[in-house]
């Protein structure tokens, strides 16, 4: 019996180091493949050029980011500009869909999401995952429309959950899949990047098609990619909204005092 138990113990010590292992190799071999860890780390701002398409609609994107956290995307949309940005501290957004061209803070979801994107836009959550605090398990390997890939997933440090398809052959990714809030409701949105091409010794994706469980979704094609420009922090801050100056108020006409009667 002591012995039985000390084999399952014995398995179970070199079990765990080697999915660890597993996952950490997997990793390794994912950032070498999208051009190295000194690399990605030399990439200090970045300027993407985009179209998302949804239905008959095209809409010109521009997305920009700057260490450590900061992003700022634009999206032209009949005449008018959409904007979302975060400075490391604050989200605001101008949405004149809703009837204001005036800056506003994001609401919770809407922040969440935008601080998860300001990672995304080059490190992702994989890169040095340990030291930002998330955690990474192995799922084992699975078919992705006739790709083998290993599907590991992402416990980010807020809480959150994500799924990463890596190819098998490559270890780029494939294919992320993520649950978000949209108004208050929690959907689940899978993301398939494709064409790759290698942009200042760095991969990145060109395509990004996203669905949701019903298969509704758009596709971003990435038209151009600038790396290392000169991008002044103000652009991700919040404009001050002016306001506009109370008129003031009319003097009141003073009363033409009373003729005092004449004694009689």
């Amino acid at each position: 019996m002591l012995k039985r138990t000390m084999l399952v113990l014995g398995l179970i010590c070199f079990t765990v180091p080697a999915v660890a292992q597993t996952v950490d190799e997997l990793i390794a071999k994912n950032t070498e493949a999208r051009g190295g860890a000194k690399n990605i780390k030399a990439i200090k701002t970045a300027k993407f050029t985009a179209t998302m398409t949804g239905g008959p609609l095209e809409m010109p994107i521009t997305i920009l980011w700057k260490r450590p956290n900061k992003v700022r995307l634009e999206i032209s949309f009949q005449g008018n500009q959409i904007v979302q940005a975060y400075d490391g501290k604050i989200g605001w957004m101008i949405m004149p869909m809703l009837g204001s061209k005036d800056p506003q803070k994001m609401p919770k979801d809407e922040l969440e999401q935008i601080k998860d994107q300001a990672d995304d836009m080059i490190e992702g959550p994989l890169f040095e995952y340990k030291k930002k605090g998330h955690s990474v398990e192995l799922l084992g390997k699975e078919d992705m429309e006739g790709s083998d890939t290993f599907k590991l997933r992402i416990k980010l440090k807020s809480g959150k959950e994500r799924v990463y398809y890596l190819d098998s052959e490559n270890f780029i990714e494939l294919k992320q899949t993520a649950k978000i809030k949209r108004q208050g409701v929690e959907v689940i949105q899978h993301s398939f990047l494709g064409d790759y091409q290698e942009v200042g010794g760095v991969m990145f994706p060109h395509t990004v098609d996203t669905k949701n469980a019903q298969g509704q979704g758009g596709q971003i094609s990435i038209k151009k990619v600038e790396l290392n420009l000169d991008i002044d922090d103000g652009v991700f801050k919040m404009p001050e909204v002016s306001k506009t100056p109370k008129t003031p108020k009319t003097p009141k006409t003073p009363k033409t005092p009373k003729t005092p009667k004449k004694a009689s």
